[in-house]
């Protein structure tokens, strides 16, 4: 069985992907809850209200699910993995920096542009 996964590396990334989007979307629900007083129960509740819904909290689901799921979680596994086992993923020894800082500033500079698309989207209406 492990000669078989070691085969088929393709398994070992789709895992690390739906480790990583799950564990950071109820990390950023449960960081959200803590910044806004409310308990997870209650801002899934307010999530589920399609008028009222306050968008600053989605705002700040979309800010920690980004930040969480794509670099805090992927930077954690690997610190947590060490350096051989490192190796194999990464195919250079070098790891450059640019690439990194871009992608933080990336995510950083859309959560404004999202806050335009939902105040967008909460203005359309639709005939009936």
């Amino acid at each position: 069985m492990i000669k078989l996964l070691n085969k088929l590396q393709v398994l070992h990334l789709l895992w690390f992907i739906v480790i990583c989007l799950s564990v950071g979307q109820f990390l950023s629900v449960l960081f959200t809850g803590i910044l806004f007083g409310i308990n997870p129960f209650q801002l899934i509740e307010m999530l589920n209200k399609l008028g009222d819904t306050d968008k600053g909290l989605i705002i700040t689901i979309t800010f920690f699910y980004s930040i969480l799921s794509f670099i805090g979680i992927p930077v954690i596994y690997f610190l947590l993995l060490g350096k051989t086992q490192v190796n194999r993923i990464v195919l250079t020894k070098k790891i450059n920096p640019i690439p990194v800082v871009l992608t933080i500033v990336l995510i950083c500079s859309v959560v404004p542009v999202i806050s335009i698309l939902i105040t967008f989207n909460s203005n359309i209406e639709f005939p009936i």
